[in-house]
């Protein structure tokens, strides 16, 4: 792996002749010019950058074979010895058996700086030093811990082999203007970083000479396009440096940062500048994917001579034609200037793309309208700074020279004497991106803004005063953007109109409108015409509004979601966003809407973006985060909801690795979840490959408290023994013994909850279970109502005999199937009846009308408008049979009579219904149609005045300032009653007139009680609930809440609850059973909360009784939020 050849090997003698790329000596762009001659031949020295496309590849053949031939030791000792090579950190890497791993498994793989990172000693086994050059390596403090560092102006080289087989994976710090370069003989690649310029990356194409180790000549040919930073590069993170197919590649993730042409794998990789190491280590990988297809050609010509030229040369300048058809602009001291220009003759939205030789500072390339408008020229120009040609925007001017910093400070747009020029109008902006090879692109600048519209020719050009110029065209192409151009059909193209010079769309849309064909379509129209205008460049203004609508129009029309990205992706060429950060939010806001729709296909909704987003083409000097916290928590939860493990630890693996999981702990709960789960079952789904994702099956992960549901439910043993046994017996089909246990269940011994055996998430009772079974097995269901009706019969009369409800329940449970589980809901519903739960009731005789087999329907029919009639109810047809209460029997028409007078007398609120304190209907709430929606107006209806909490600024919550979030809204809560609007705000109640917005009353503060923070108990709400003449609501006064009971006349206080300060009223009043009812928690002396129903007495606030609910974990003190929902037979 230490192999070179004697000729490109570093000695002393030649260690003081290394050429810096600043020496304007050793290069082309001196003041010293080739002579232009008549017939267009100038002199070009032997070792110029134009050798760089053209001697490439010989050169670098030639000596990848004599590297192959020679073998021969470095300059500072014997170490490449066999025995040595088996010591070094990369030895298992190059050994003959080591096994090559997919570039995709190690793509998020992140070091373990927590066990170690290379230190001083290691990093001189990883790098040697160079003769005639500075090399030292330091300790040194980087954010991740202590690590080795290459020291400022040292130059060192990797000794590790990177062949087309292996990867170089790094991470760095503290490495600002570093530079790697990479040669495959004497042609190499720069690689260089440049954090102030947006955290970039830059590629350029060099030539070093014989023997050296610096470049002598280089060119630019590839940026990152923003990549580096919107994947965080400036967070860290690894970079992995790999060859491949002629390219070098740099790398993040699964995203490539540069690429660059190399014509055969590297034989010496130096590192130059200031860099620590918290990482390092070579692998042995294969693959990697190939860059993208270039866009679809619409036309090319390789003899550009043959094209229509038009001509306008000065005195001492005239064109030449090349043997190659090429065709060349040549000027000797010429006054003027001159150019020439031919038609771009674009078929939809397009690039313009030209490979140009021999280029001369002073010449340049431009675009022209159809009024010969060229008022921005790229010109090729002398960098005084460094003596190379760069390429630079300058006015209509005669410069050629013009400063640009050094590649060794920032990225310079230095050409060769070959240079590939790619360019785009659109949106008013002009881009343009340079290559030495038409494959590997670079854009070093945002771009132009405020070009005129109608584009129509393409140009090259030089200046006047000069002594000798020359620009050679050797090939002209016309790309298209094809899913932009391709929304309209190329026949309505070629008729449609470019209404290009108007201020907005409405103008717009009045000028193409008269001049659509017959029988064509609007939208298509419309569509062919917004691609027309774009293509020949419009207003800034009206360019984003069409290509805002076509965009939307795509939107609507719910195309694919790849054609929609694709769309996006051009949209990105042509969207000037450059300093306009709404803009820039708003266009990533498009891929967001793309993710959420990707959701309802079943798609994963960030994933389908992420890639898109890291690489859409966007030029604006804005940082845009992409981490839209809605789609990644909608993935994650897509994942393990569908219990795929491995791949929701793979995408928690990638958003650490992007740094996407900062301000968002989801990530580390959901990971945790993934490897607990994955730990407990001890594989993967079938679908996912284990061996893959690097997942520790061995190593339970316990979840945080504060992760965990609030909600604390002791698992029942015998519950779970009960459970899993019965579903052992019906897996395996054995259907009768799985009955037999099923009806041998005793009362008593199925308390509590246990994980479902099919589901472990779901905690059921052992009830909900049989039930489960006996509806899912139709044959177990069978068996039960033929084999053991006598049985069942015989439990139920037992169970009613002794007045046993819980038998009697498991019983009705149990014997579903048969028959005779009618008359044990029969009993159960009368039994609820005659203790005033007329919701149970009322469930009860529903399942026994379900139930009923014997024809009993008459009966259930009674009870159940009796159980209407007591809660001021009327239900059903009146009965016409007579009514059966034990053993009293009651005429129809005497059964009738009562359910009337109950009717009458009953009030509409009873048994907790929500009804209003007394007959007045409540205002009725009309629905307002969505296509009026506009029409619907904010008044204001009153000003809430009063007491509003103490210190209102103080967050007693994280991150409510933060988001933005409008607590005073979501604390406050209504109550509309007849034409009174009751408002509490959680420190006073207040009534207003809801027609005038009159306030009539508001509630004083309680005595003697402190009011709490305006945002303690952030974001509950707590509501009134009515009752008579009085509003019950809970209010922030004392060390908890309390509960007052409110005079609705007048808002003066009837009572005030007492409750001790460790005792919390967490759930708005109710009435239950007629009676007045609150949760309330009260943490106990083991730190659990235990959750209590509490009822209290109406008239005076007491707590007439306790019982207790569920017990919860601390956690849920974060929040605090506890909803109550009453339902027929419970809450």
């Amino acid at each position: 792996t230490e192999e070179r050849s004697t000729e490109e090997r570093p000695t002393e003698e030649h260690s003081g002749e290394s050429t810096e790329p600043s020496d304007p000596t050793s290069t082309q762009a001196s003041d010293e010019k080739p002579q232009a001659t008549p017939n267009g031949k100038g002199s070009v020295a032997e070792t110029t950058q134009g050798d760089l496309a053209q001697q490439a590849v010989e050169a670098a053949a030639a000596q990848v074979a004599a590297a192959a031939a020679s073998s021969e030791t470095n300059d500072v000792g014997d170490d490449s010895t066999a025995a040595q090579q088996n010591d070094v950190p990369w030895s298992s890497a190059i050994a003959a058996d080591a096994p090559s791993v997919d570039w995709r498994d190690l793509a998020m793989r992140r070091f373990d700086v927590k066990r170690s990172m290379p230190q001083v000693e290691t990093l001189k086994d990883w790098f040697e030093p160079v003769v005639g050059h500075a090399f030292e390596i330091h300790p040194t403090e980087t954010r991740l811990g202590r690590c080795g560092q290459i020291q400022v102006n040292s130059i060192g080289r990797l000794r590790a082999p990177l062949n087309d087989d292996t990867t170089l994976r790094m991470e760095l710090d503290h490495h600002n203007r570093v530079r790697i370069h990479v040669y495959c003989g004497t042609v190499g690649v720069t690689l260089a970083y440049y954090e102030h310029h947006q955290y970039c990356w830059a590629a350029y194409a060099t030539m070093r000479k014989p023997k050296e180790v610096l470049p002598s000549h280089a060119a630019l040919t590839s940026t990152d396009g923003a990549r580096a930073r919107r994947s965080e590069v400036r967070y860290g993170g690894p970079l992995e440096l790999r060859y491949r197919d002629g390219e070098v590649i740099l790398s993040r993730g699964e995203i490539a940062l540069v690429r660059a042409p190399l014509p055969g794998p590297p034989n010496d990789v130096y590192f130059q500048g200031q860099l620590a190491f918290p990482g390092l280590e070579l692998v042995r990988t294969h693959g990697f994917p190939a860059a993208e297809n270039p866009l679809p050609l619409v036309w090319e010509s390789d003899r550009p001579v043959e094209l229509e030229w038009d001509k306008q040369l000065a005195a001492g300048a005239w064109t030449e034609t090349l043997p190659d058809g090429g065709m060349a602009l040549v000027a000797s001291q010429p006054k003027e200037k001159s150019h020439v220009t031919t038609p771009l003759r674009p078929d939809g939205i397009c690039l313009a793309t030209m490979e140009l030789r021999d280029v001369s500072p002073g010449t340049g390339v431009f675009f022209q309208s159809t009024n010969g408008r060229r008022n921005e020229i790229l010109r090729f120009v002398r960098n005084p700074h460094s003596g190379r040609t760069c390429l630079v925007l300058r006015g209509n001017d005669d410069a050629h020279e013009h400063p640009c910093r050094r590649l060794e400070e920032d990225v310079e747009p230095c050409v060769g004497q070959t240079v590939w020029l790619r360019m785009l109008f659109g949106c008013a902006t002009w881009r343009w991106w340079i290559s030495v090879d038409g494959r590997h692109w670079a854009e070093s600048d945002l771009g132009w803004w405020n070009m005129p519209g109608d584009i129509a020719s393409i140009g090259v050009q030089h200046v006047a005063n000069r002594e000798n110029t020359r620009i050679e065209v050797h090939t002209v192409q016309v790309r298209r953007l094809d899913a932009l151009s391709s929304l309209a059909s190329d026949e309505l193209l070629t008729r449609a109109r470019a209404a290009y010079d108007l201020p907005n769309l409405p103008a717009w849309l009045d000028a193409i409108e008269p001049h659509k064909p017959a029988g064509v379509n609007n939208m298509e129209w419309r569509r062919a015409c917004a691609v027309k205008t774009l293509s020949v460049g419009a207003t800034r203004d009206l360019s984003h509004a069409l290509l805002s609508w076509l965009l939307d129009d795509a939107a609507e029309r719910d195309l694919p979601i790849e054609r929609q990205l694709q769309l996006l992706n051009e949209a990105a060429l042509i969207y000037d966003v450059r300093d306009d950060l709404n803009l820039l939010t708003q266009f990533f806001g498009r891929y967001h809407s793309l993710g959420a729709a990707s959701l309802s296909e079943g798609r994963r909704p960030f994933s389908t973006i992420l890639e898109p987003m890291l690489t859409a083409p966007v030029a604006s000097q804005q940082a845009m985060r992409l981490a839209e916290q809605s789609l990644m928590r909608g993935e994650l939860l897509q994942l393990l909801d569908g219990r795929r493990w491995g791949e929701a630890l793979a995408f928690a693996d990638r958003l650490r690795f992007l740094h996407f999981d900062e301000q968002f702990p989801l990530v580390d709960w959901a990971e945790a979840t993934a490897r607990r789960e994955i730990s407990t079952a001890g594989h993967l789904t079938a679908e996912e490959d284990a061996a893959s994702l690097d997942v520790p099956v061995t190593t339970v992960t316990r979840l945080k408290e504060d992760w965990q549901h609030p909600y604390v439910e002791t698992l029942n043993k015998s519950t779970y023994n009960m459970l899993h046994e019965l579903q052992a017996l019906l897996d395996s089909g054995a259907n009768e013994d799985a009955a037999k246990l099923l009806t041998a269940i005793e009362p008593g011994s199925w308390d509590g909850v246990a994980p479902a055996p099919s589901d472990s998430r779901l905690l059921v009772s052992l009830p909900t279970a049989l039930r489960t079974a006996l509806r899912e097995n139709s044959e177990l269901r069978e068996i039960v109502r033929a084999e053991y009706a006598t049985l069942a019969r015989l439990r139920i009369r037992q169970a009613i005999q002794r007045g046993d409800p819980e038998a009697v329940r498991l019983a009705a449970v149990q014997f579903e199937p048969t028959d005779v589980v009618a008359e044990a809901y029969r009993w159960l519903g009368d039994r609820a009846l005659d203790s005033g739960w007329f919701g149970q009731a009322q469930a009860w005789y529903e399942l026994e009308r379900d139930a009923d087999l014997a024809g009993n329907a008459s009966g259930v029919h009674a009870r159940l408008r009796l159980v209407a009639a007591l809660q001021g109810r009327t239900l059903g047809e009146a009965v016409t049979a007579p009514v059966a209460f034990g053993d009293a029997l009651m005429a129809p028409a005497e059964f009738e009579a009562m359910i009337a007078d109950l009717v009458t007398h009953r009030s509409a609120a009873s048994d907790g219904g929500e009804a209003h304190s007394d007959s007045r209907p409540s205002t009725q709430v009309e629905r307002i149609p969505l296509q009026d929606v506009d029409a619907l107006q904010v008044n204001v209806r009153g000003r809430l005045e009063g007491q509003l909490g103490e210190d209102p600024r103080r967050e007693m919550t994280r991150h409510v300032r933060t988001h933005a979030i409008d607590w005073p809204g979501r604390q406050m809560a209504t109550l509309l009653d007849g034409d009174t609007l009751f408002v509490s705000n959680r420190f006073q109640l207040a009534a207003y007139d809801s027609q005038s917005g009159q306030r009539r009353w508001t509630t004083p503060a309680p005595p003697n009680r402190k009011m709490q923070f305006a945002q303690a108990w952030t974001n509950i709400a707590m509501r009134p609930t009515p009752r008579g003449d009085s509003l019950f609501v809970r209010m922030l006064y004392g060390e908890q809440p309390c509960l007052t009971c409110v005079n609705r006349a007048d808002g003066t206080f009837r009572w005030v609850s007492e409750l001790p300060d460790s005792e919390a009223i967490v759930s708005d009043p109710l009435w239950l059973h007629n009676q007045l009812v609150v949760l309330t928690a009260e943490r106990s002396d083991q730190q659990a909360t235990v959750l209590r129903i509490s009822r209290l007495d109406s008239a005076t606030g007491e707590v007439v009784d306790r019982l207790p609910l569920a017990y919860l974990r601390d956690s849920w003190w974060q929040r605090r939020n506890a909803s109550v929902t009453q339902l027929k037979d419970g809450l």
